[in-house]
């Protein structure tokens, strides 16, 4: 089953976003690992930039729509879908939604791998989480830079 079809969505541009709000984006996360499918979930978000870049390019339009989840992680989105009569969108920014994330996690033994931004920024990240949240499980952190050769090690 698509999970992801049991969400209201709105179409711009040709992507599909979830009409989610942070306490549904949380279920959701909460139910994806939950689920007895043996695959990655992927979660995304889409912001006036993205929607410009997945409009010109279809194999990054092609890479959202597949997703599990895309939420509006800018004000454009929200906007573009009241102004055409789609469902209220809610802009979540990862800022928004981490520390909620991470305190399930840490409650129900998530897994949690940082993948973030220039070098350090996710060293820096897992040092402030865990400040937070001491028992949370975090098993590794990577730079969101990194070569394609690299892929098999970090996945």
């Amino acid at each position: 089953m698509d999970e992801r079809r049991s969400l209201k969505t709105v179409n711009l541009l040709g992507v599909r976003i979830n009409c989610i709000d942070k306490p549904a984006l949380l279920t959701a996360v909460q139910q994806f690992l939950a689920s007895p499918a043996a695959r990655p979930w992927q979660i995304s978000y889409i912001n006036a930039h993205c929607l410009n870049v997945a409009a010109a390019d279809p194999a990054y339009r092609g890479v959202l729509n597949q997703a599990a989840l895309v939420y509006a992680d800018g004000i454009g989105p929200v906007w573009a879908s009241r102004f055409l009569g789609g469902c209220r969108l809610q802009k979540l920014t990862g800022a928004d939604w981490i520390d909620d994330f991470c305190a399930r996690a840490e409650e129900l033994g998530w897994r949690v791998f940082v993948l973030a931004g220039a070098p350090g920024v996710a060293g820096r990240a897992q040092a402030n989480l865990l400040k937070k949240y001491p028992r949370l499980n975090l098993v590794g952190t990577a730079s969101g830079f990194f070569e394609v050769q690299d892929e098999p090690a970090l996945l």
